[in-house]
């Protein structure tokens, strides 16, 4: 090589001023030379004029330097360098998997740390994330009842009679969850239902009833809210918010379903609270019909109704010109409207009328509701149709002990289940009847719109 012959002559200082003469000198390839400066140390020097680097080295320097690498029977550098190469060849396909795990995982997480958890401090409403780190909080400015709210429910599905006041969900397909908060107060009043994104900016919020005047009297806008519930309504991917509340002293009973903007889509007032809801598509068309159970005021009876999510509007049946006639509304278009007979164990246990409190939705294709005070359970098929009436233990319980008590004086053998189906009303849009039927404002729209109902389906 060619730095060997300077070596047998006196050492004399040459100034190399570019990688080719560098290399030129040692007897490398300009890559070799530049990779030896790298990985090795090769004694190079840089100067920097205007905007350009230049490189030299000094002949002498390039000499000493190679006189020491070759005494050396091994080359540390290089040896440990080759070391590294093997295990950073080893170890790449294992780097590559875990940068991979670590995107789809966890820089997700830290990016848009994930919604976990709440608390009511006062009058505000704290979101954390699954750190337990805060990630926002909103001052509602009203007196929160901290004891409405239990632990964040970690499910979306949930029994007619749950109550649910705060859930976590994407109801507006933009892949971020929103916080879908019923604001319940110490009084229940000012009650309303907010939407929040994930980062904690408001994006609507709708108020719980309304004042409205039914007969003489005027009723105030202070209602309790009942239930919450995101469901998607009519299949379109975006979650509908559907809320219920009471008038905390009086009869009126209110339903309404919000879009994912929070503008409202339909509302309901019933002549008495409202007091479970349930979901189900019946005739598989694509849209969910929504089953609420309670009482009717004015009737003194438990009721029953369903109602489509494309027709929710008006008020329940009720007597005209009574105490619960309301000139604000027209009568609703409900798909059903059934009222509930009181039964002698019911009467004994409450003077005034029996309540649907629960509705169970069955694998056969039908479904139970459960009167509150004596514990019957009625079975329906989707038509509306009674198919069994089932006298629960508690039921038995409480005719065994009123019985006891002499307030019954029949035997539970005489308690006549037929005669309580057989007394079953319906309501068919313009008045009661004992066949179960549809209302006829459905009735006509399923006549008018089933062949266009057959071809949307199978166009779908």
């Amino acid at each position: 090589m060619k730095h060997l012959d300077h070596q047998s002559q006196p050492a004399k200082r040459k100034i190399l001023n570019s990688w080719k003469e560098i290399s030129k000198y040692l007897g490398l390839e300009v890559r070799t030379a530049q990779r030896w400066e790298k990985e090795l140390g090769l004694p190079i020097f840089r100067i920097k004029k205007f905007s350009k680097t230049y490189v030299y080295a000094y002949s002498d320097e390039l000499d000493k330097w190679m006189a020491k690498s070759l005494k050396r029977k091994t080359n540390p550098n290089r040896k440990k360098l080759k070391k590294h190469k093997l295990l950073m060849a080893a170890f790449l396909p294992t780097l590559a998997t875990l940068t991979i795990i670590f995107f789809l995982l966890f820089l997700p997480g830290l990016k848009n740390p994930r919604l976990s958890s709440f608390k009511i401090d006062g009058s505000r409403l704290l979101i954390f994330n699954n750190h337990g780190k805060k990630l926002w909080s909103y001052d509602f400015n009203l007196p929160l009842n901290p004891k409405e709210y239990k632990n964040l429910p970690q499910k979306q599905v949930f029994h007619s009679n749950e109550k649910v006041n705060i859930l976590f969900a994407d109801i507006d397909k933009d892949k971020q969850p929103d916080v879908i908060f019923a604001a319940q107060t110490k009084d229940n009043s000012r009650e309303a239902v907010f939407c929040f994104n994930s980062q904690g900016k408001l994006q609507w919020s709708y108020p719980a009833g309304k004042e409205l005047k039914r007969g003489p009297y005027k009723y105030s806008a202070d209602y309790d809210l009942g239930f919450l519930r995101l469901v998607d309504l009519n299949n379109d991917g975006y979650l509908e918010t559907v809320i219920t509340a009471n008038h905390k002293i009086f009869f009126p009973g209110w339903m309404a379903v919000l879009d994912h903007h929070g503008i409202l889509q339909g509302e309901y007032w019933n002549t008495g609270h409202l007091l479970c809801l349930e979901f189900k598509d019946f005739d598989n068309d694509g849209l969910k019909e929504i089953m609420i159970g309670g009482l009717n005021n004015n009737y003194n009876k438990a009721c029953f109704l369903i109602l489509d999510p494309r027709k929710i509007n008006g008020s329940s049946p009720h007597i005209k010109n009574s105490l619960y006639d309301c000139d604000e509304f027209l009568p609703a278009n409900e798909k059903y409207y059934v009222l509930i007979p009181q039964d002698q164990v019911g009467k004994k246990l409450n003077n005034m009328y029996e309540v649907i409190y629960s509705i169970d939705l069955l694998e056969s294709g039908k479904f139970l509701i459960r009167t509150t005070f004596s514990q019957i359970l009625y079975e329906f098929d989707y038509k509306l149709r009674p198919t069994y009436l089932h006298l629960s233990d508690d039921f038995i319980s409480r005719f065994n002990k009123l019985k006891k008590e002499g307030k019954i004086n029949i035997p539970l053998t005489s308690f006549l289940k037929n005669k309580l189906l057989s007394e079953i009303l319906y309501w068919d849009g313009t008045e009661w009847t004992k066949t179960p039927t549809m209302t006829k404002f459905w009735k006509d729209y399923k006549a008018m719109s089933s062949g266009q109902a057959n071809l949307f389906i199978c166009n779908k």
